[in-house]
């Protein structure tokens, strides 16, 4: 376990041969409120070092209305993973993926941190993208901004507006049937990226719902495991 300067800790995952083809920051989700570290978190990242990728599982801080928490501990997160490259097995590229509204976060450090501190790809698992009543997780927004955010803190932090030809490449990943998280997310994004001319890879099954992670009851597991590690593998 390691401990960021925020306070934010790192649960470091190393690949077994000590070489690693990518580092990968996962964000569990959670509504801005807990995290679902198990399901969303060690267990990919145990996956992902099985696979010849370096990762680390964010315990990121809970905001309680601040919403420059979580994004700092994830700019360090991704600061710690270049700078530990040699270490956690040569890799060169870092990315970041998250679920739920630990999706929020990944979508928001590709959209919101400088070039020289983003990340080289980014992994979205039935995320919250928008701010926007209505489309949004409403808890993970009030948990976010507060409950009376203004106009402006929703802007900033609706991630299909902030998406440039800058944004790193990204592969999205959710159910059709999502009630919770609604499909419209993940839409509003992948539209927003293609416009900007960032590849984009958008998968949506047509059942599961919300919040299955690495479940292995769910029905479509062995597909978009097997989509991802191929997407991770073209560049």
């Amino acid at each position: 376990v390691v401990t960021l300067k925020s306070g934010a800790q790192l649960l470091v995952y190393k690949t077994k041969s000590g070489k690693a083809k990518k580092g990968i920051v996962v964000c569990p989700g959670g509504g801005y409120t807990y995290l679902a570290s198990d399901h969303e978190g060690t267990r990919l990242a145990h996956w992902f070092s099985n696979h010849d990728m370096s990762a680390t599982v964010l315990l990121y801080r809970m905001p309680k209305g601040d919403s420059s928490i979580p994004l700092t501990d994830a700019a360090e997160a991704i600061e710690y993973m270049r700078k530990h490259s040699d270490t956690l097995g040569g890799y060169e590229q870092v990315g970041i993926m998250g679920s739920s509204a630990g999706g929020h976060l990944a979508s928001t450090a590709a959209t919101h941190l400088r070039e020289d501190r983003g990340v080289d790809f980014h992994i979205l698992l039935y995320p919250v993208i928008t701010m926007e009543q209505g489309v949004t997780q409403q808890g993970s927004r009030d948990n976010l901004l507060g409950e009376n955010a203004s106009s402006e803190a929703v802007q900033a932090f609706s991630n299909e507006l902030c998406v440039t030809p800058h944004t790193s490449r990204a592969f999205i990943f959710l159910a059709g049937d999502d009630t919770l998280v609604p499909a419209e997310n993940s839409m509003r994004y992948a539209n927003a990226l293609i416009r900007n001319k960032v590849p984009c890879a958008l998968h949506i099954y047509p059942t599961g719902g919300h919040g299955w992670g690495w479940s292995d009851g769910y029905f479509y597991k062995r597909q978009w495991t097997e989509e991802l590690l191929r997407w991770l593998e073209q560049f």
